[in-house]
């Protein structure tokens, strides 16, 4: 009798396991199926005085819409669910440096250089079809003389807040920090 009791628990046991995995598979498959598809959106970018091509939830569009647009022209604000590509290029129209010539479709990225060491931030750049000299002079025109954003073509700065630091920079002894961005700080300075 005892043998009966436990093989029928065991088969209870199995029947509940299989019960709770075969929910869960059912609840995952409902999350995707239920997952919110995202939009292709051309963004205009008043930093940057141009368009800029952005993938957002349908959730967040009509957020994204209506923080954008207090208080300003619908116009400014381009949505572009086609996302036409006339040139073939994979950018979008609205986004693209030159719509019809691929090879100019590509932004430049250019790193903020907030030290002023000539070495840039890798974690804070934009994206757009300015030269680096004319990004840093429209910069200069639209932003507080006293808190420029300088942008260069480099991304290899460890450190952005001290111009001691930056990949190759001779490293100071006794600093306590990793000046040439090796990843040791102060080698070579102490005869042990």
């Amino acid at each position: 009798m005892k043998k009966y009791c436990y093989l029928i628990i065991s088969i209870v046991c199995i029947a509940l396991l299989f019960l709770a995995c075969e929910k869960s598979s059912i609840e995952k498959e409902e999350l995707r199926e239920n997952s919110v598809s995202k939009v292709d959106v051309c963004h205009y970018d008043k930093e940057l005085d141009e368009f800029k091509h952005i993938n957002i939830s349908e959730n967040a569009l009509q957020k994204h819409l209506d923080n954008h647009n207090e208080g300003e022209s619908m116009q400014d604000y381009v949505i572009d669910f086609a996302e036409d590509d006339s040139d073939g290029d994979g950018i979008a129209d609205c986004a693209d440096c030159d719509s019809e010539d691929a090879s100019m479709g590509a932004k430049n990225i250019w790193y903020l250089d907030d030290d002023g060491d000539g070495y840039g931030d890798t974690d804070t750049y934009i994206e757009t079809c300015m030269t680096l000299e004319e990004a840093n002079a429209h910069f200069a025109e639209n932003e507080d003389p006293n808190n420029q954003n300088v942008f260069v073509d480099d991304n290899t700065d460890c450190d952005d807040n001290d111009d001691t630091v930056y990949l190759g920079a001779d490293e100071i002894c006794d600093d306590n920090l990793d000046n040439d961005c090796d990843g040791e700080i102060d080698e070579d300075c102490h005869d042990d």
